[in-house]
């Protein structure tokens, strides 16, 4: 599944691609996100890297609330989003 331009993206790293995917899992029946597991551009760890369309200025920071706690959930690190145009 590939991102889209034009959505925000949100970076969290984990140990293992188990817990990536578990994170992942956790995700899913929100039609809003996509969300794929990749190994890191460096280091020994997997980026779950997630996309999110049609969100609310204002929504930004609850968003990345939850995923910082997702990260910490599966022993993991949120890095961080960006806007993607």
């Amino acid at each position: 599944m590939s991102i889209n331009e034009g959505e925000i993206r949100f970076y969290l790293y984990f140990p293992s691609r188990e817990k990536a995917v578990e994170a992942q899992h956790i995700l899913e029946g929100d039609p809003r996100l996509k969300s794929i597991v990749r190994e890191a551009a460096t280091g020994p760890q997997y980026l779950l890297l997630i996309s999110v369309s049609d969100i609310r200025v204002d929504a930004v920071e609850e968003y990345k609330e939850s995923f910082e706690a997702l990260g910490i959930r599966f022993d993991g690190e949120f890095d961080g989003w960006e806007y993607q145009a």
